[in-house]
């Protein structure tokens, strides 16, 4: 692609979607940047907002599982998820509140009506002091009061 480039941030992190997509097709987490992270994610011109919540300001961060080039559709790999020794990990919830390092890929388009920007697309993160998930903590209000104590009920009965 041309007119990319990589940049990094590090932060705390929230929400981390990043074992399987969500309903909408992205690999996603909010990241709570480092004082200098946010300097430099402001100096990048980026459309992504500054969200704030009871935690700080936090960036919402994904990954499409694809997307359209050309008319075409080309399917993106999960990003890349290494330990704090560079070692690839697969298969743990990151927690609130897990310390990341997150490589984004940043590149210059142009929308089909001619407009250009910037953007930034989540690469790869590097756990550097992980927190593992814990659904007790980690699972939104929202959705325990949705679930109730659906867990808690007797499992289905095998029929054949």
């Amino acid at each position: 692609m041309a007119n990319q480039s990589t940049v990094y941030l590090q932060g705390k992190c929230k929400w981390a979607r990043l074992q399987a997509p969500d309903q909408w097709g992205n690999w996603k987490l909010n990241l709570y940047p480092t004082s200098d992270s946010m300097a430099t994610f402001k100096e990048l011109g980026v459309e992504n907002t500054v969200k704030r919540d009871d935690d700080g300001d936090y960036i919402a961060l994904r990954r499409p599982t694809q997307r359209v080039v050309k008319g075409k559709v080309l399917g993106l790999s999960p990003p890349v998820i290494v330990d704090k020794e560079g070692n690839p990990i697969e298969g743990v919830g990151i927690g609130n509140g897990s310390d990341l390092t997150v490589k984004l890929d940043y590149y210059s388009y142009k929308s089909p009506q001619g407009d250009s920007g910037k953007a930034i697309r989540l690469a790869g993160v590097r756990v550097d002091n992980l927190v593992p998930y814990n659904p007790s903590n980690d699972y939104p209000e929202e959705l325990k009061k949705v679930v109730g104590k659906l867990n808690e009920q007797p499992k289905q009965q095998e029929l054949f």
